[in-house]
């Protein structure tokens, strides 16, 4: 297929719910092509219009972004009319799959300060990348590379960088080792006090009520007066204590 600087397309690398990825050429070198999935919910105008302007956002991100002295994809053309963007190709496993053949620890330790050092030239920089996962740095050698900045945006509220980092921290973290016994697990303990507190307090309801009964009935046979302080009326059923915690199940 030919295309925009006699580009060829050779093959898919994703397709996601946002945009459509291929290997290809531009103008003789090997190039990426990324082409936004038209929403067919939305007005044609609509679509249109954000189409145009989240294509010029993440070309500027990416743009900021190298400026900072971020190592970023850089950008040969931009394509209104087809919702594509060429941009650089790189050659290189994602941290993610690096991650996965269980590199050395020191050479992680040194990959992971140099993700840090990137992250923070982009939040000096005012750009919120907005999908910073393990799945979109790549490395080049031991250094990392920067990628989709389709969900990118300038910012400089602290409260749009914290959940960012949080997100960035788990997605990077190893994950946790497994229980030994999953029968056993603290993740187990607190499901089963969550079953089995609506019978419980439903059975000591139910005995604290016949209690209260018999009481009742014991007063009303030997004529003891109402005065003495005795609870000779059997309280109603407080049924709201029997409620399932949904949310800690």
């Amino acid at each position: 297929m030919e295309g925009v600087g006699g580009e060829q397309k050779l093959d898919v690398l994703g397709h996601g719910a946002e945009a459509r990825v291929w290997k290809s050429t531009f103008c003789g070198r090997p190039c990426v092509i990324k082409e936004r999935v038209e929403k067919k919910y939305r007005h044609p105008q609509l679509e249109a219009a954000l189409s145009k302007k989240r294509l010029n956002q993440e070309a500027r991100c990416i743009g900021r972004a190298r400026k900072s002295g971020v190592p970023a994809p850089c950008i040969y053309h931009i394509a209104h009319d087809t919702k594509r963007i060429y941009m650089s190709f790189v050659d290189g496993p994602t941290l993610k799959a690096w991650l996965v053949g269980e590199p050395a620890a020191e050479d992680v330790g040194v990959t992971m300060r140099a993700v840090g050092a990137c992250v923070a030239k982009l939040h000096d920089a005012d750009i919120i990348h907005g999908d910073l996962t393990s799945s979109n740095i790549m490395l080049l050698g031991d250094a990392p590379f920067i990628i989709d900045f389709g969900l990118a945006c300038v910012a400089n509220l602290p409260e749009v960088l914290d959940p960012l980092l949080f997100l960035s921290s788990s997605t990077l973290s190893p994950p946790p080792a497994p229980f030994p016994h999953d029968h056993l697990s603290p993740s187990f303990t607190p499901r089963i006090i969550a079953w089995l507190r609506p019978p419980i307090c439903f059975v000591v309801v139910m005995v604290f009520q016949h209690v209260c009964t018999l009481v009742c009935f014991v007063c009303a046979c030997t004529d003891v007066p109402h005065d003495t302080g005795l609870w000779c009326t059997a309280p109603p059923l407080p049924f709201h204590l029997c409620s399932i915690p949904f949310n800690k199940i």
